[in-house]
C-alpha cells in the first residue's frame, strides 16, 4: 500500500510536534549556586550563567542568560550587598530599606508589594513595579521588576534583590525568576559571624 506525499508530510510533522511538546512543558532544569561572601545558596537555571561583579567595597552577582560581556542583561536577578550600613549611610538597615520601599512606591507603579521574615533570622521586603529602562540605550522598554530587601539590624547588613525581565516575557519567567532570586541562607554561618563580631 502506497502512502501519498501529504500523508508522509502530515505524519511527519506530527512526530516533530509531538517530540516538541514534551521538551516544551517540562520544568526547567536548576543548579545550586553557592554565594559564599553572604553564606547562601541560589538556584540558577540551566543555560543561565553567574557573573561576580563583586568588588573590594561591595559583593555583587547577577544570574542571567544574556551575555554581559555584549549588553546589560534583560532577564536576570541582580544581588547586591550593603555592610555596615549605618556607618555608610547614617539610618540602620531597617530604615534604609523603609526609605528605599517609600521611594520605589512615590516614584513607580506598584503592582504588588508584601513583607515578612526568612529562614527565622532576615527580614525581607518586596515590591513588583513597573517601569521604563533603556538597555544598551538604544531603545525603551517596559520591565517588571521585582525588588526584594534582606535585612537584619544586628549584623548591619542588607542584601538586595532585583529580578526583572521585560513585561512581555513577565508571564513565561515569572517564576523562573522567583527560584532565581531566592536566596536560601545558611542561618548556622551567620549566627556564628554574628557572635564573632560581639565578642
Amino acid at each position: 500500500m502506497r502512502v501519498s506525499k501529504t500523508k508522509q508530510s502530515v505524519a511527519a510533522v506530527l512526530v516533530l510536534w509531538a517530540s516538541v511538546l514534551p521538551a516544551a512543558e517540562k520544568d526547567p532544569v536548576f543548579k545550586p549556586a553557592k554565594l559564599k561572601a553572604i553564606d547562601c545558596q541560589v538556584s540558577v537555571p540551566f543555560g543561565w550563567s553567574v557573573y561576580d561583579q563583586s568588588t573590594p567595597e561591595c559583593n555583587a552577582w547577577v544570574i542571567t542568560p544574556d551575555d554581559l560581556d555584549k549588553a546589560d542583561y534583560k532577564t536576570g536577578v541582580k544581588i547586591g550587598v550593603i555592610d555596615q550600613v549605618e556607618s555608610r549611610t547614617g539610618s540602620k538597615a531597617s530604615k534604609w530599606v523603609e526609605a528605599r520601599v517609600n521611594d520605589k512606591t512615590t516614584s513607580l507603579p506598584v503592582i504588588r508589594s508584601d513583607a515578612g521574615p526568612t529562614n527565622e533570622y532576615f527580614q525581607v521586603r518586596r515590591l513588583v513595579t513597573e517601569e521604563v529602562y533603556s538597555p544598551g540605550r538604544t531603545e525603551y522598554v517596559t520591565f517588571r521588576t521585582r525588588y526584594s530587601w534582606y535585612w537584619n539590624d544586628q549584623h548591619d547588613v542588607v542584601i538586595c534583590v532585583e529580578a526583572r525581565t521585560p513585561d512581555k516575557s513577565w508571564s513565561a519567567l515569572s517564576e523562573v525568576l522567583g527560584v532565581t532570586e531566592k536566596l536560601d541562607f545558611d542561618v548556622v554561618a551567620w549566627k556564628k559571624k554574628l557572635a564573632a563580631t560581639k565578642e
